[in-house]
């Protein structure tokens, strides 16, 4: 159980001149100035602890510290000084200790101050002589645009097991680092060169968990290792296209991406936007969940994840999109250009035991007869924009040889259909029994709609005429 020390976060945020307060808690009990923390917000824990003698020594021993601020420029300078001398208290303090945590988001541009100061940096040092574990940094970028540097020194990141970096889209010394104890890498809005995917497989030996987000410049990543577990991209590339035909000066770079990871258990790629788009996943037996959802594909797309054998959850919504030169035409077959990569791609997530479906891909896939076997599948989820008889019975031939589903859920908008959740459950019952002779029993219909949510849960489970029936499934594509 840790102790209360342990779990102490100091926060200070905006924090403002600090009022002349008489100090009622210098002779309180420990416990009780404890408790008070913990009713506290960030600008109250800094204040009190420059009141009160008892608060500002259990600040300055905690082993976590995270700053948040933002100063307004006429009072800058005099809460500069203010923080820089808590921060060299606590730092001294903690010469020969360890610390666990050190957080600064620090926006301040005075020059003396600012996050490129010798002060800064100082801090920073400091906290790495002390083998800091975690670090979590956010700072703004400067007017000359200049990198933000990590102290010199490649023994002194030893002890670094998480670093969060935000730098609004500015550049660092990143690369130059050894990490070789980093478990965990957070990087928001951080330029990084083509290199990045090399580093990460021989400076950081045992990473397992890279989170990147908001990358605007990041459109290829071949990564090798045997530590990775879980790989998040987030608004990578580009922001998602608001229509669905761009000009080509607005079409974003291709996205090539390698995953060589023996580890890897979850695989999530959201909010990004390519030209073509290009996924192989090798050597990652352990992976369990596949996410790639809201990305715009302004081209053609190629995803590999035959490796994938323990696939439990899979889930992809792309909107495919296409860029043509001013007065052009296009004369574009969908159905023929992508039909293949569909039927490869559900070979690849044969062993998934939830899959979430556009119905135009129920459409689409129940004209193909060579589709994988789905053994394994146990939850199904169709979007679909129009719940019409005709629709319904499309549904229902798909579940048909669905042998071992136990959860159908439909999501749809408030208006897509007339029919009431029990009109629903029952055409597809009926759709089931007289026109393939198959009873339902057991399995749980959910509906769901996107605005209002109503849900009905109805009992059905559809017999196989014949055992031996293959499990047909598919991916959604949202056009």
């Amino acid at each position: 159980m840790e102790s209360p020390h342990e779990l102490i976060e100091l926060m200070a945020f905006n924090t403002l001149s600090l009022s002349d307060v008489y100090d009622r808690f210098s002779d309180l009990p420990e416990p009780i100035v404890l408790h008070v923390f913990s009713f506290l917000d960030y600008n109250d824990i800094f204040r009190l602890s420059s009141v009160s003698r008892k608060f500002r020594k259990i600040c300055l021993c905690c082993p976590n510290l995270l700053f948040k601020l933002a100063f307004d420029n006429k009072k800058c300078t005099a809460n500069c000084k203010k923080f820089q001398r808590f921060l060299k208290d606590f730092l001294d303090l903690h010469n020969a200790q360890e610390i666990h945590r050190l957080g600064l988001h620090w926006f301040c541009h005075s020059k003396a101050y600012d996050c490129k100061g010798s002060i800064f940096l100082e801090w920073l040092q400091k906290a790495l002589r002390n083998k800091v574990q975690e670090l979590d940094i956010a700072v703004p970028v400067t007017t000359d645009h200049k990198p933000f540097k990590f102290p010199g020194g490649r023994d002194q990141f030893k002890s670094l097991r998480v670093l969060k970096l935000k730098l609004q889209g500015g550049k660092s010394n990143l690369l130059a680092l050894e990490l070789p104890s980093l478990e965990a890498l957070s990087l928001t809005c951080v330029s990084v060169p083509c290199k990045f995917g090399e580093w990460v497989s021989n400076s950081c030996k045992s990473l397992e968990v890279l989170n990147l987000e908001e990358f605007s410049d990041i459109y290829g990543l071949n990564i090798t290792s045997s530590s990775l577990k879980v790989l998040t991209l987030v608004s990578c590339g580009g922001l998602a296209p608001p229509t669905s035909r761009w000009l080509e000066s607005q079409v974003p770079e291709d996205g090539n991406f390698i995953i060589n990871c023996s580890s890897l258990e979850k695989l999530s790629i959201t909010k990004c936007s390519f030209g073509s788009f290009t996924l192989y996943v090798m050597n990652s037996p352990s992976l369990k969940a596949l996410q790639i959802s809201d990305c715009a594909i302004h081209a053609n797309f190629d995803i590999n994840i035959s490796s994938a054998q323990q696939l439990q959850t899979f889930t992809l919504t792309m909107k495919l999109t296409f860029w043509i030169k001013k007065g052009i035409i296009p004369s574009i077959n969908l159905h023929n250009s992508f039909s293949a990569r569909r039927i490869t791609l559900m070979d690849g997530v044969r062993y998934a035991k939830s899959l979430q479906l556009n119905f135009q891909i129920i459409e689409a896939l129940s004209q193909h007869d060579q589709l994988p076997e789905f053994e394994r599948l146990e939850h199904l989820e169709v979007t679909v924009a129009e719940l019409n008889l005709d629709n319904i019975a499309a549904i229902a031939s798909f579940l048909v040889e669905l042998c071992r589903l136990n959860t159908l859920t439909l999501r749809f908008k408030e208006n897509a259909t007339q029919l009431s959740e029990a009109e629903i459950a029952d055409k597809i019952c009926s759709e089931l029994l007289e026109e393939h002779g198959v009873e339902s029993k057991h399995l749980k219909i959910i509906t769901i709609c996107t605005t209002i949510e109503k849900q009905r849960v109805t009992s059905f489970r559809p017999y196989m005429k014949d055992s031996t029936a293959r499990i047909r499934a598919g991916f959604s594509v949202s056009y």
